[in-house]
């Protein structure tokens, strides 16, 4: 058992990776192996973990409902898990953003923080 989880999480991490260098298809590929290896044991940590790196690799391709999916595949596991909060920043608050779908009082906040930046005493 301990063999599939170290497999599960480096394909996880080579996903990561993959994302992080732009090579989408190959993180694909490494994330849905590591989900594969962490199902067949159970893993539901490294399950959520490639599933939040499979909503990043999609956010990052700027297909944010796909981004979203990931992160609620994911967030069905175990909602509870520490992983959610990733999966819940990352995986839905960034895609709303993206796609113009926050509610308003996120934008709001958004622009507050932008003119207290530009506040001279604030800036320095």
């Amino acid at each position: 058992m301990e063999l599939f989880r170290l497999a599960a999480r480096t394909s996880a991490v080579l996903g990561y990776m993959a994302v992080n260098t732009g090579r989408h298809l190959v993180a694909e590929a490494y994330c849905a192996e590591a989900v594969e290896l962490a199902r067949d044991i159970t893993d539901v940590e490294t399950t959520m973990w490639a599933m939040g790196t499979r909503s990043l690799n999609s956010y990052y391709q700027g297909d944010y409902a796909a981004s979203a999916m990931w992160a609620d595949t994911g967030l069905r596991l175990a909602p509870e898990h520490p992983q959610a909060i990733r999966l819940l920043i990352n995986g839905r608050a960034r895609p709303l953003g993206g796609s113009g779908t926050a509610p308003a009082q996120f934008g709001r906040s958004a622009r507050q923080r932008t003119s207290l930046r530009a506040t001279p005493f604030l800036a320095a």
